[in-house]
């Protein structure tokens, strides 16, 4: 963690950095998806128009109706910053 401080300056670094709350989300099963989007102060809207997708595509995943294929995870995994792996 200092060493990535270090590398990126702590404020960059900490950007990434899940408050208590979210990470309390997470563990009670709430979508990854909606957190990070959330955490990154990102709309639906705003984040369908970053990855190619509708905004209600999106809330489908996000409420668990749709998995969403790898691809689109893909995307929405570039657009949050964070790894496809960590919005299972």
């Amino acid at each position: 963690q200092l060493q990535r401080e270090n590398l990126l300056g702590v404020q960059a670094a900490r950007a990434d950095y899940l408050s208590v709350a979210l990470v309390d989300r997470l563990l009670a099963g709430e979508n990854a998806i909606r957190i990070w989007r959330e955490h990154r102060g990102m709309t639906l809207t705003a984040l369908a128009k970053k990855v190619g997708s509708s905004a209600s595509y999106l809330s489908r995943i996000e409420n668990g109706h749709k998995l969403g294929g790898t691809d689109i995870r893909r995307a929405i995994g570039k657009a949050l910053r964070v790894p496809m792996e960590d919005l299972a």
